[in-house]
């Protein structure tokens, strides 16, 4: 279900999403506004497997590649590398028909598919969106200008909490997963430990380290647009002093 739907229609207040959707909802003209950004570097790419000659995100012709449908950012790469010879296969959550097929490509996260890999005996190998430049902010808090409007004291007591909350996290995260697991039971003790780890560099360094989790800048949103638009996913440049604000930021 898409969290942007879901608050722009009041059925909640805050949710969470990628900077890419979120201007995208924007320019459909969904009044949302980012308050926070979990992570400061997106742990979002694509997984192959090892023992395959793919050095880069470049190398993905002539191979099946499982992709959601909608995604942005696999548009981009697509444009950036002419990737015009893939065999493009519908994503839908289950690693099943990547583990057999050693020459596909599938989409993820580096803090919780590798994981799930490695329980398999699987040796894979995973290529960051970020470091083949798109690099949209992940994990991106959200809610309504309306909603801004009419209840600016809760917006900033949810987004401090939250903030307060992931700087608790980052040398308490063993005790906290134990409250996660209860919650989720269907995850196991040493996944959430895995993905806490592999997390930090993500939320925790980059201008997080200077100016606080959930930090965002406004370069870093306006270079997003201009990817948008190059590769037709926006029609128009957006105005990004509107997108997202930091005043709610506890360090702001």
């Amino acid at each position: 279900m898409s969290p942007t739907q879901i608050v722009a229609s009041g059925k909640a207040q805050f949710g969470l999403t990628t900077a890419d959707q979120l201007l995208v909802a924007r320019e459909q003209g969904i009044p949302l506004v980012a308050i926070a950004t979990i992570f400061q570097k997106s742990p979002q790419g694509l997984m192959v497997h090892a023992n395959q000659n793919i050095s880069s995100l470049a190398d993905l012709n002539n191979r099946a590649v499982y992709v959601g449908a909608g995604s942005v950012f696999w548009d981009y790469v697509k444009s950036k590398y002419q990737l015009d010879n893939v065999k493009e296969m519908a994503y839908t959550g289950s690693l099943a028909p990547f583990i057999p097929d050693e020459t596909a490509a599938i989409q993820g996260y580096v803090t919780s598919e590798p994981y799930e890999m490695k329980k398999q005996n699987v040796d894979v190998k995973f290529l960051l969106l970020a470091d083949a430049g798109y690099n949209p902010y992940s994990n991106v808090l959200f809610t309504t200008e309306q909603y801004i409007q009419d209840h600016p004291d809760l917006v900033r007591a949810y987004v401090e909490a939250s903030m307060k909350g992931w700087d608790y996290y980052k040398t308490n995260y063993d005790s906290v997963n134990d409250v996660i697991l209860k919650e989720n039971p269907d995850f196991t003790k040493e996944k959430l430990n895995y993905a806490a780890e592999a997390l930090i560099p993500f939320v925790y360094e980059g201008d997080a380290a200077e100016h606080g989790v959930g930090y965002m800048k406004e370069e870093r949103w306006a270079e997003l647009g201009q990817q948008l638009m190059k590769i037709g996913a926006l029609k128009k440049e957006p105005d990004v002093s509107k997108v997202f604000t930091d005043k709610f930021l506890p360090h702001s």
